[in-house]
């Protein structure tokens, strides 16, 4: 065969290669299968109830169209970010199938005993169901496990860190927010006697019971100001005041005076009871506010222990004298 034949018939063969791919029939796109809970739509879960490995669990109700703590006296939950894990569990299928047997469900922990997280809910029909979050062997996979099924599934773009078991991570943990700038006196009473803080004519800071003399450590006031202004909480606890909540004996009594615009000054106080010694939280009631919550010690501590002596701005060392000679 000549030169210009063995080319031809390249180009013939590249030419039919063509065709097959081009019209050689394609199987669909692989599809999610069957669900993996058949009844499952996110709109129809009236609850949920959510553990960890840590023995932590949270329980979110639904109470018309809002989502809230079954055990807070009904504190509002953030529902932006209960859909997106309904969304997500909805869309768990079938076709990723790792094993059929129960003998790797706690090397994957989806097991009954050992798992990530352990999510029970609760449709409008009545029906209940559980789902075992387990390991990631990927960026985009987990092992799931549902109800009393020996079956183990992938499932993509679900994680047990998206899927968490304390109230904090369903609700918004801003407890007080003020502006600072808008904050013109504040007052602690502890039981070292009571502070009062406010603004002269320019905006500065003052303390009413500064020594005469002494001058303000202004740093320190505006740390104090800012912990008055923000303050995140770490467990909403209800409505209902305990004996051990100490709030009828409170270890300080924080009130802010607000002044917003041409609007009235308002004021906001913080009550901070006692000190819980399993985790060192406080235990804490603020007038703007419905619930009691914990926060940490960080954030209260220095309404509960700080004095005037705290506020004065140390005095510049003086130079020690040069005795170098002829110096």
């Amino acid at each position: 065969m000549s030169k210009r034949n063995q080319i031809l018939a390249g180009i013939l063969l590249a030419q039919v290669l063509l065709a097959v791919f081009v019209l050689w029939p394609r199987s669909a796109p692989a599809s999610a299968g069957a669900p993996l809970f058949a009844d499952f739509e996110a709109s129809d879960v009236t609850s949920l109830k959510i553990s960890d490995q840590d023995k932590n669990m949270v329980e979110l109700k639904k109470l018309g169209s809002d989502w809230v703590l079954a055990d807070a006296d009904s504190f509002p939950v953030d529902a932006s970010k209960v859909t997106p894990i309904l969304d997500k569990i909805a869309a768990i299928g079938t076709n990723r199938l790792v094993t059929r047997t129960s003998d790797s469900h706690k090397r994957l922990q989806v097991a009954a005993d050992d798992f990530l997280r352990e999510v029970e809910f609760t449709l409008s029909s009545g029906a209940a169901h559980t789902l075992f979050i387990g390991s990631a062997p990927g960026t985009r996979a987990t092992h799931v496990r549902a109800d009393q099924q020996s079956e183990v599934f992938l499932a993509s773009d679900l994680s047990s860190y998206e899927v968490g078991a304390q109230e904090t991570s369903w609700i918004k943990t801003t407890y007080v927010s003020i502006t600072q700038t808008e904050m013109i006196g504040l007052t602690v009473t502890n039981i070292t006697g009571t502070l009062q803080f406010s603004k002269d004519v320019s905006g500065a800071w003052m303390l009413d019971v500064l020594p005469a003399g002494a001058a303000l450590d202004t740093g320190a006031v505006t740390s104090l100001v800012s912990q008055a202004a923000n303050v995140t909480l770490l467990k909403p606890l209800g409505k209902q005041a305990k004996p051990e909540y100490g709030l009828d004996k409170p270890q300080a009594i924080v009130t802010a005076r607000v002044e917003s615009g041409d609007q009235p000054i308002t004021t906001l106080t913080l009550t901070i009871g006692a000190k819980d010694p399993t985790d060192n939280s406080y235990y804490v009631k603020s007038s703007a506010s419905e619930y009691i919550v914990k926060v940490s010690e960080y954030s209260v501590r220095d309404f509960v222990t700080k004095t005037a002596q705290d506020f004065v701005q140390p005095p510049t060392p003086t130079p020690a004298p040069n005795t170098t000679p002829g110096g």
